[in-house]
């Protein structure tokens, strides 16, 4: 005789437990339905697990039926959000769930779950599992249905995940040979894109051509749309008519906006920045000073994004911001150009030693180290503060 546990006993009718396990899709269904009448009676805090659990019995959520099965995943989402739900139950939920969420019939009630059991415990480690659990899977279909659902997920709840593996996973994706899983993986940048702007451009450049004209088409419907504001999670808490208040979604979306920096990956280039290369910068051979500066180019432009660590190289090229040949000057600017964007918030302690050239470089006689110049103030201040005396100075030489 099957034995149940006490806690499934005191919660449900024993013939309505065995009936889970029918090979008659009809008696299951009874049985679901039964338990459901028995859950919409009890108060408003459930036992999460043992109901969970229960559902789960053989063959749980991998039942073939689609009517039971969309019946159990119903439940499933009014049950986690009736009462405390364990990390421990959400892991032994979500394999099932994502080998659902491409399913035809029932793909939309499996991503409802998954929504559910983010709200019930965290977005950031439902969808860290979501992520690993899709890329094992065989089907396409639940890999691309996967990313569309974490999509959704993160415009409702904000950018509350671990972002590094959700573009190791976009990069993936971007890799695949099933093309629904491209699309799916540039859906999934799109949404990214609206949190870290040109920052996640600039790390998945490295993609083929061909995908990387796509990436940028969906990006430039997006250009100057912001976050919606998160509707769901403990990040945006519901108020009286359910919905997240105003001042905390701003709160949040600012606050996404300020830390994302720190989540990009950093190169330390300070070993490159050699007593040599820094000597053949101060060089009087103007084409060892050209050399030096291709070569600090090339290694910044390699970098793409660097630590805040450069030694004595902002010395070196502050005076070669006002180098007497003119080529030289732009080249120089150029490269303090693409240092401020490889930088960005990490710009602030470097402001005092280069500013001023790239100021007294506004006045410049020549048009083209004018505009050089102009433009690697707009990069900087992007990322930090000029300071009043020089945005005054700033103002003088242009008017």
């Amino acid at each position: 005789m099957k034995r149940f546990r006490p806690g499934q006993q005191l919660l449900f009718p024993e013939e309505s437990l065995t009936a889970l396990g029918s090979t008659d899709w009809k008696d299951r269904l009874a049985a679901v339905e039964k338990m459901k009448e028995v859950i919409e009676t009890m108060d408003d805090t459930l036992p999460v697990q043992v109901v969970a659990k229960t559902l789960c019995r053989k063959p749980g959520l991998r039942d073939t039926n689609f009517q039971v099965l969309k019946l159990k995943l119903e439940m499933l989402v009014t049950v986690l959000g009736r009462g405390p739900v364990s990390l421990c139950v959400a892991d032994f939920l979500l394999a099932d769930l994502v080998d659902k969420v491409g399913d035809i019939k029932n793909g939309q009630s499996a991503a409802a779950a998954l929504t559910a059991l983010a709200e019930a415990t965290s977005l950031d480690h439902v969808s860290q599992e979501v992520l690993q659990l899709c890329f094992a899977q065989k089907n396409p279909k639940n890999q691309s249905e996967s990313l569309v659902w974490l999509a959704n997920a993160i415009k409702e709840f904000g950018l509350k995940v671990p972002v590094k593996a959700v573009i190791e996973s976009i990069k993936k994706g971007l890799a695949a040979s099933n093309p629904a899983v491209r699309t799916a993986s540039i859906t999934l940048a799109g949404v990214l894109y609206l949190y870290m702007g040109k920052t996640l451009r600039t790390l998945l450049e490295g993609e083929k051509a061909t995908l990387v004209q796509q990436l940028d088409a969906e990006l430039a419907k997006l250009e100057g749309q912001k976050p919606p504001a998160p509707i769901r999670g403990v990040a945006a808490p519901c108020g009286v008519e359910g919905m997240a208040g105003a001042g905390d979604a701003a709160d949040d979306v600012q606050e996404a906006a300020v830390n994302m920096e720190d989540l990009v990956p950093r190169t330390d280039i300070s070993g490159q920045l050699t007593e040599s290369l820094l000597s053949e910068l101060s060089d009087k051979n103007w084409k060892v000073r050209q050399e030096a500066l291709q070569k600090l180019a090339a290694i910044v432009d390699q970098a793409k994004f660097i630590c805040p660590e450069l030694g004595d190289l902002p010395g070196a090229l502050r005076a070669r911001l006002l180098d007497s040949n003119k080529n030289l000057a732009i080249q120089a600017l150029n490269i303090s150009q693409s240092l401020g964007a490889a930088l960005g918030p990490h710009c602030g302690p470097y402001v005092r030693t280069l500013a001023p050239g790239m100021f007294t470089a506004l006045g410049d006689s020549k048009n083209m180290v004018r505009a050089a110049a102009l433009s690697c103030l707009n990069e900087w201040s992007a990322h930090a503060s000029l300071g009043s005396s020089l945005k005054t100075r700033c103002s003088r030489t242009l008017s």
